[in-house]
């Protein structure tokens, strides 16, 4: 069987709706360390035992802390606990940085093309999308998001930037 599948004949493509949950509940970023981009952990069982993606029994890390559980350095009850309390709930934001490599970068929003401007969504004098030039040369630009959950209460705040 190929690496793409466990011998339970479990698909490492997860469908985008567990993802979706795993993503929501772990606060949209690494439960550990709250960096933005990250992967999906099976903790109990591990992928090759798996049967089913269950989003209860996985987790969102990024690669480094995804690599610190691979390599047993962290074990996965350091993963279970940090799942309960994801560090991006705990600290309402998550955070990463890019490297944009312009001084004057060009954000697609839909159709739209977004040049030059700070605030790019703002909601009632509040907001909502934006994002600043480095503070220093070679440093990264930040983009900051607000977001809230299906009733309209705040749900976390995101900045990614150094």
């Amino acid at each position: 069987m190929s690496d793409d599948y466990n011998v339970h004949g479990l698909s490492r493509d997860i469908p985008t709706d567990i993802k979706r949950h795993i993503r929501k509940e772990c606060g949209f970023g690494c439960v550990c360390c709250g960096l933005a981009i990250a992967t999906y952990e099976h903790i109990i069982p591990e992928f090759k035992d798996a049967k089913e993606h269950d989003p209860e029994k996985m987790a969102y890390l990024c690669g480094s802390c995804h690599d610190r559980v691979t390599r047993r350095i962290w074990s996965k009850d350091k993963v279970i606990e940090a799942r309960e309390n994801p560090w991006c709930i705990v600290n309402k934001k998550c955070h990463d940085s890019f490297d944009i490599s312009s001084m004057s970068p060009t954000l697609w929003v839909g159709p739209n093309e977004v040049t030059n401007i700070h605030n790019i969504v703002k909601i009632n004098e509040e907001v909502i999308l934006s994002i600043s030039a480095p503070k220093e040369a070679g440093q990264p630009y930040s983009i900051s998001g607000v977001f809230y959950d299906d009733n309209g209460n705040f749900w976390c705040g995101v900045e990614l930037a150094n």
